[in-house]
């Protein structure tokens, strides 16, 4: 399978201290990886430096076969990235059709009678109503925030879409049908999606899982790396709350 994203070797520091050391990491095209591990382990800093946000001192990041310093330059690269912020991170000041549209005129130099009915069409893809185009963030509840900054991560047609924290907040049926939400766009879009998650239950739809402990990364397919002996992994995989959680298979 092509490798959408390569990591080799990668060493961040922060304030003199070492946050990643020796880290490598894997992404295949039309994999959900997940990401875990205890705060303070670096989980955003890696997203960060892979978006070009926070440079790295040493080691390879590569994204679609290309060094990730090239990638975050060219415009040619970054529509093909999306974000989903953890606070959704909407302009309060526009509602959800506004806020859509933002990437499209601004970036891709679409029209707005254009960008206006794509919003809309990227609107019906994450499940959201068309009266909700004109409410604004306050107006919307959470799991409604959390899609329409899914759709506006869509609004160039990403294929390569990263999730920061994409369920904290929700209730568990409102981050169940957003885990439901992202496997049915998998399929259907082709994307390659990166999650940072500390939501067990959003685990189960990942093909593949990468726990930062000890500066680096140990990744595989879930069932595997639960058996890592690794104490830290032991803990979070083994409690009850983690066996009721990823008992059941949520990749339809």
């Amino acid at each position: 399978m092509t490798k959408i994203i390569e990591i080799k070797n990668l060493k961040t520091i922060i304030k003199s201290q070492a946050i990643h050391d020796g880290l490598a990491m894997t992404v295949e095209r039309g994999q959900i990886f997940g990401i875990v591990g205890g705060s303070g382990t670096g989980k955003t800093v890696l997203l960060n430096a892979m978006l070009g946000l926070r440079p790295h001192q040493d080691g390879i990041i590569n994204l679609f076969g290309v060094d990730s310093s090239i990638v975050t330059q060219s415009f040619e690269y970054k529509k093909r990235m999306g974000i989903l912020f953890q606070s959704g991170a909407l302009f309060s000041s526009l509602n959800v059709l506004q806020n859509i549209c933002v990437p499209m005129i601004e970036q891709g130099g679409i029209s707005l009678s254009c960008a206006r009915d794509l919003a809309y069409y990227k609107m019906q893809l994450v499940g959201l109503p068309s009266n909700t185009a004109t409410k604004f963030p306050s107006d919307l509840s959470g799991g409604m925030v959390k899609r329409a900054a899914l759709a506006r991560a869509l609004a160039l047609d990403a294929d390569l879409v990263f999730l920061d924290e994409p369920t904290s907040g929700l209730d568990p049926i409102s981050a169940e049908k957003f885990d439901q939400l992202i496997v049915k766009l998998k399929k259907n879009l082709g994307l390659t999606v990166v999650m940072i998650t500390h939501d067990l239950g959003s685990l189960a739809i990942c093909d593949k899982v990468g726990v930062i402990v000890d500066k680096k990364m140990i990744e595989g397919p879930l069932a595997k790396v639960r058996k890592n002996p690794h104490p830290w992994i032991q803990e979070y995989f083994s409690g009850n709350r983690s066996k009721g959680m990823l008992t059941s298979n949520k990749k339809e």
